[in-house]
């Protein structure tokens, strides 16, 4: 789960950080495709609107904010649950984390250069 400061940024800094994957090799890292339910997750994605939504699910990434409708943030939780996407952006307001006011560190399980920091209270994505 990767925490952005603002709901608008959930997108773009996903988008970052699937460029990233290209740039290091590191795609098949996060795509979905070996999941069992990846096909039934694909079929449930075509009914939606979010076009933002269904290209970042082929990469194994997934966005979550207010601005989505109830049904697509529905989605995207089954999905992170099942584990179908492997990387998650949500806003610190969606889970409190702008009130802590710490740095948050996460790390793609990769142990390399590809971990990045975020401090949701500067308003950084830190990527």
């Amino acid at each position: 789960m990767v925490f952005v400061h603002a709901r608008k940024e959930t997108v773009n800094t996903a988008k970052k950080l699937k460029e990233q994957a290209i740039e290091e090799g590191m795609t098949t890292f996060f795509e979905p495709t070996d999941h069992p339910k990846c096909g039934l997750y694909r079929r449930e994605l075509s009914t939606s609107r979010n076009k933002e939504m269904k290209e970042l699910f082929d990469a194994g990434f997934g966005i979550h904010h207010a601005g989505m409708l109830r049904s697509d943030r529905s989605m995207m939780e089954r999905m992170f649950e099942d584990q179908a996407i492997k990387v998650w952006l949500v806003p610190c307001k969606v889970v409190g984390a702008d009130e802590v006011g710490s740095l948050l560190y996460f790390d793609f399980g990769l142990g390399c250069k590809f971990a990045r920091t975020c401090c949701c209270d500067q308003g950084n994505s830190g990527v």
